[in-house]
């Protein structure tokens, strides 16, 4: 049987799968949320006994997928390190690596049957031959094609197969038995497929039409396996030197010193790559220096292989020895992408059940939820509704002619982030007191309360028997109410009511007479706030010459 002990993978294969399960599978949990973890505190969790997990990948769904290579199996397992399925796909098998496609399947290698693998999130396989025999597939990443990209370690040769299952292609390596192993999307722009060639010790890329090219030799002895980007440029593992090679051009490499055999890396959440060795975990900062090397907890038997980024925003990988999926805190908390909302927005009354949404995250596991009653729609006047801590929440009289809003808090491993928050909503089961009436109008721009303000745009001049427009334009776009508009000449007067606010704005076009006469026009506005509004009723006004 073929030990590959390794998983490669860019960011870029990773951030689109994340965010989508930030949104699927974080959606579905609601819970306490779980006690913060130290960056680096790993946990294991335990799957089929014997089945030899080589690789580890975010699904499109939001879980994640171990290839199982003794079992020949590929095991979905939750943000909670929950094994919820097993998917056999056959005896000699022998899935080696794992990828989530542009398709939305997962992608595996079949070391065994010589094939390529398309898995489906409900466990249906679909299994391509490659041409080559005894091929031994190592990786697959996608490439910038849109194609699926897999190294062949026996047969020395990059293979290319397209969403359809169709392999359109096997280019050879230059070196004979090159050994090629890990392989990974090259820089933006580049169009290119970057690997890593284990037996001689090399870095090569393949662009898109097949042509290959090997760049850089390593140290004698590094047996380069895992590759991926950071910064967007290209790093890898060498684990026969314990040495971390940075592609600094297509010629040049900068080696660093790691203390352990690192065989795989991921580019992390927060700026640098996780790397898996024998025993260990290491995280490095932007220019690979170590910031931390976490040991495997007692019982595990490595290697760790297969680092990728899980739904959570932690870091994932498999341990091969003891078959078990591992989870080391990244230290990232969840981050928030869109507010939470209310659902029913109007007709709110004592009685009425009001629901959240969570709103959208990345790397959240759990939600927790805070309800707030607020006296205006001015979010400073907030406070916790004591005991209201579920995603529904029934309104009481308490919160009669107020306003109410949700607070969800998201979690992982290493903690918990800062409350995202609905906007308020009116609460009345009575009709509100009416507003004030607006005080004088004193100049062309008035306070609303809570921040806001309106202001008249008057013309300078308007003809008499012609038309010019007047607007009244409010700071904010949710005021309201109506703006009543008064034109005033000495004893000629007109008075324009209930004009609505759209956006924030209102328009009039209004005809002077010409039996008004030349001479100065007074021109008012009021703005009459609606009873529900969290403004207040205010007027202004202006003066116009008519010629």
């Amino acid at each position: 049987m073929f030990d590959r002990n390794h998983r490669s993978r860019g960011l870029r294969a990773v951030v689109g799968a994340v965010a989508a399960a930030a949104m699927s599978l974080g959606s579905l949990i609601a819970a306490a949320a779980p006690a913060s973890a130290a960056t680096g505190d790993i946990t294991l969790f335990g799957l089929t006994a014997q089945s030899s997990p080589n690789d580890i990948t975010l699904g499109p769904d939001g879980y994640l997928y171990t290839a199982n290579t003794n079992a020949g199996t590929v095991s979905k397992v939750d943000a909670n390190g929950t094994v919820v399925a097993n998917f056999a796909l056959g005896a000699t098998s022998q899935p080696t690596a794992i990828t989530t496609g542009p398709d939305g399947n997962l992608w595996v290698t079949l070391v065994g049957i010589n094939s390529i693998g398309k898995l489906t999130t409900a466990g249906t396989l679909s299994a391509y031959g490659i041409p080559t025999p005894n091929s031994r597939p190592v990786d697959i990443a996608t490439g910038p094609d849109g194609a699926l990209w897999f190294t062949e370690y026996s047969g020395n040769k990059i293979g290319r197969i397209t969403t359809a299952g169709q392999i359109t292609g096997e280019y050879a390596v230059p070196t004979a038995n090159a050994g090629p192993w890990g392989i990974t999307p090259g820089p933006e722009t580049s169009n290119r497929m970057y690997f890593t060639e284990y037996s001689a010790g090399k870095v090569g890329y393949i662009t898109m039409a097949g042509q290959v090219t090997e760049t850089v030799s390593t140290p004698a002895g590094a047996n380069p396996q895992g590759i991926a980007l950071l910064n967007n440029s290209v790093w890898f593992a060498q684990p026969g030197t314990a040495q971390l090679g940075h592609l600094v051009s297509d010629t040049t490499i900068a080696q660093l010193s790691m203390g352990a055999a690192v065989n795989d890396l991921v580019e992390g959440p927060n700026g640098g790559l996780w790397l898996t060795t024998p025993n260990s975990v290491i995280q490095t900062n932007s220019q690979g220096g170590t910031v931390g090397t976490y040991g495997l907890p007692a019982g595990a038997t490595g290697p760790a292989v297969g680092p990728t980024i899980g739904p959570d925003g932690n870091i994932w990988f498999v341990v091969k020895g003891s078959s078990q999926v591992g989870r080391a805190a990244s230290g990232v908390v969840p981050v928030s992408k869109t507010a939470p909302a209310l659902t029913p927005t109007t007709g709110l009354t004592p009685g009425t059940p009001v629901a959240t949404s969570n709103g959208t995250w990345d790397y959240a596991s759990t939600y927790t939820y805070q309800w707030q009653r607020c006296s205006t729609s001015d979010v400073a006047t907030c406070v916790n509704i004591p005991n209201a801590t579920a995603a529904t929440y029934t309104l009481t009289t308490s919160e009669d002619k107020q306003y109410v809003r949700a607070g969800v808090t998201a979690s992982n491993a290493s903690g918990a982030s800062q409350p995202s928050y609905s906007a308020p909503v009116a609460v009345g089961s009575l009709t509100p007191a009416p507003k004030p009436a607006p005080g004088p109008a004193t100049g062309t721009t008035a306070s609303i309360g809570n921040g806001a303000s309106m202001q008249i745009l008057a013309p300078n001049k308007q003809k008499l028997g012609k038309r010019a427009v007047y607007e009244v334009v409010f700071s904010v776009s949710d005021a309201q109410g109506s703006v009543t508009l008064q034109f005033q000449k000495k004893k000629k007067r007109k008075t324009v009511a209930n004009l609505p606010i759209t956006n924030g704005v209102v328009k009039y076009s209004f005809k002077a007479k010409k039996n008004w006469k030349k001479g100065r026009m007074n021109v008012t506005a009021t703005y009459i706030a609606a009873p529900t509004s969290p403004y207040s009723s205010a007027a202004v006004k202006d003066r116009v010459r008519l010629r």
